[in-house]
């Protein structure tokens, strides 16, 4: 059972996270999650401890369970913010553009070109004609990034230009 409380507390942290983007705070991303995880994760400690005790292995699982789910929650959702190769995918995405359109968008050719390898690498574009677009496997990766964009509300959209949301 310490695990289920694990998990339903992660849920429970990242759907006040979603609550606490779509306010007028002046905090960033990180920082919302930080407040929201903290208060969940609180209790979440005063249950199982007194569920369990406050040395037992089930509250030290639960707790380090619901700590590694939120560490994964917030690396893999400032990747999505921060990433350029995600960027890259998501300005792809239902668009042809040149590798030179692609550079010209960033200061550094050299960032952007390093990037389009390793995207081609790996299978997430592909070039037809001199253009570059996004692979069936690429496309996955864009939607699940906008999906977590989406969801938090405070992530800004590249593929719109459009300014923060909430915030």
């Amino acid at each position: 059972m310490w695990f289920v409380y694990s998990l339903c507390s992660w849920f429970l942290a990242v759907t006040v996270h979603a609550v606490l983007c779509r306010l007028s705070l002046p905090f960033g991303t990180v920082a919302r999650f930080f407040i929201a995880g903290s208060g969940v994760g609180i209790s979440l400690s005063c249950f199982v401890c007194a569920s369990h005790g406050i040395y037992s292995v089930e509250t030290f699982s639960a707790l380090s369970a619901y700590g590694f789910l939120c560490e994964l929650y917030l690396f893999l959702s400032t990747l999505a913010m921060a990433s350029i190769s995600s960027n890259l995918l998501i300005r792809l995405k239902g668009n042809r553009l040149q590798e030179q359109d692609l550079i010209a968008m960033y200061d550094a050719d050299r960032m952007v070109a390093v990037r389009i390898e390793r995207l081609l690498a790996a299978g997430l574009l592909a070039e037809d004609s001199g253009r570059l677009h996004l692979t069936r496997a690429g496309t996955r990766i864009v939607t699940g990034f906008q999906r977590l964009r989406a969801f938090c509300r405070d992530f800004e959209r590249i593929d719109t230009g459009a300014e923060r949301r909430g915030g």
